[in-house]
């Protein structure tokens, strides 16, 4: 029967995308009984009286980029089936249309207008405190060693008289008055990097942190990448992607992706960087704890699977070449708040039809 099903839908209703006509691709086709109430869900297989089957079937139309206009000519009426309605959601509340077999009313057409631009994440500059440090000239530092070496001489000797001493004291006005010289400037760090402040530190992580999840509502995986690159460092950025994709997960829905509605930072506390994360190349940063909830939706044939979940996780931030970024990700804790199942409201939509 599946197979009579599908070839009846692929021979007909020929679609045009941008002008161009678009072989169509079973993603399902699927059997229900009444009783059935979740149609986005695989029904387990059971027998289904012919009288009160319905059936399921998702036609796709694999694209390489946003179409522009997309058309739509039915033509699978039958002697009982005169009129079919046709809603279509793109975003922007979309549309609806009853088609018919009569009066040249079966043509669907959809024109994409202006797209909601993806999120701009943009390098966050790290602006760190210096490590204190000691400077002085070279020409300085050589009449004071100069001046150093010949008293210790002399005093080996006991020689110590006062030529050696007015000597000396030459030298020492010599290495005074060259203390400012630009010639030979030696710089030595003698100190430790002062702490990032906590206010610093929570307006940092809330910016990398939302540009995280803003890199999801780019269309493709590559782009997605791009996005993070801004936020993350090379070596960490697959697993921080791959950790927010399995983030998004649905169980519920066969492990589909949940698109992003809401990200809430719950709390957040400010570590130090200790050990190996200090190094030469990465030379400021601090750890941070992060608990926080996100909402994501999955649609499915007119049915929205909304779910929230709460996450706990270790992330260590660091200037690298400049900029603010997460350098590490570690997930401690998830779990799932809430999970509902509604149907798309139709009222959001506009009646097309003549």
């Amino acid at each position: 029967m599946a197979p009579l099903i599908t070839d009846h839908f692929l021979t007909g209703n020929p679609v045009e995308i941008d002008g161009l006509e678009s072989a169509a691709v079973v993603s399902r086709c699927d059997f229900y009984g009444l009783d059935f109430k979740d149609l986005a869900r695989r029904a387990e297989p059971a027998p289904v009286p012919l009288a009160s089957a319905r059936v399921g079937i998702t036609l796709s139309y694999p694209l390489s980029q946003a179409p522009a206009h997309v058309r739509l000519l039915w033509n699978r009426f039958s002697k009982t089936l005169w009129a079919v309605n046709v809603v279509v959601f793109d975003g922007a509340g979309g549309f609806r249309k009853t088609v018919t077999r009569v009066g040249a009313n079966n043509t669907v057409e959809w024109n994409a207008g202006v797209r909601k631009a993806p999120p701009d994440v943009q390098v966050i500059p790290a602006k760190v405190t210096p490590r204190p440090v000691f400077e002085a000239s070279l020409i300085s530092l050589a009449f004071l060693l100069l001046a150093g070496a010949a008293l210790t001489f002399r005093a080996a000797c006991s020689r110590v008289d006062r030529g050696t001493a007015m000597g000396a004291i030459v030298l020492l006005c010599c290495s005074w008055s060259a203390r400012n010289s630009d010639v030979g400037r030696l710089t030595v760090p003698v100190g430790p990097r002062p702490p990032i402040k906590d206010e610093t530190a929570h307006a940092v992580f809330a910016a990398l942190h939302a540009d995280l999840y803003a890199a999801f509502q780019y269309r493709t995986e590559s782009d997605v990448y791009d996005a993070l690159a801004f936020s993350t460092s090379g070596d960490v950025l697959q697993a921080t992607y791959l950790n927010i994709v399995e983030g998004l997960k649905m169980e519920e829905q066969g492990g589909a992706v949940a698109r992003v509605r809401e990200v809430e930072i719950l709390d957040g506390t400010r570590g130090e960087l200790t050990g190996q994360r200090r190094s030469k190349e990465l030379p400021a940063g601090f750890a941070y704890r992060c608990r926080w909830n996100v909402a994501g939706t999955v649609e499915h044939w007119g049915h929205i699977h909304a779910r929230t979940n709460q996450f706990e996780a270790d992330f260590h931030v660091e200037s690298v070449g400049g900029n603010w970024k997460v350098t590490h990700l570690a997930v401690v804790d998830s779990r799932r708040l809430q999970f509902s199942t509604g149907v798309r409201d139709l009222s959001e939509t506009v009646d097309t039809s003549l």
